[in-house]
């Protein structure tokens, strides 16, 4: 767990693992994904929950076998 108060370190993340997840959780606040990243997440995931308010996004992505 991450407490934004204290530590905002990026090593504090647990890196992203596309194999091993069947759900992503991005949102454009805190997530330090790269292009390819949200490359990956828009051609191969499918968005299932999206809430939007202002400038802030999260997205829950899950992974179907297709």
């Amino acid at each position: 767990m991450v407490d934004l108060k204290t530590d905002l370190s990026v090593e504090s993340y647990v890196p992203i693992n596309f194999e091993a997840n069947r759900y992503i959780f991005y949102s454009n606040v805190m997530n330090e994904f790269t292009e390819k990243d949200l490359e990956e997440l828009r051609k191969h995931w499918k968005a299932v929950h999206v809430l939007r308010g202002g400038q802030v996004e999260v997205i829950l992505y899950r992974y179907f076998d297709y």
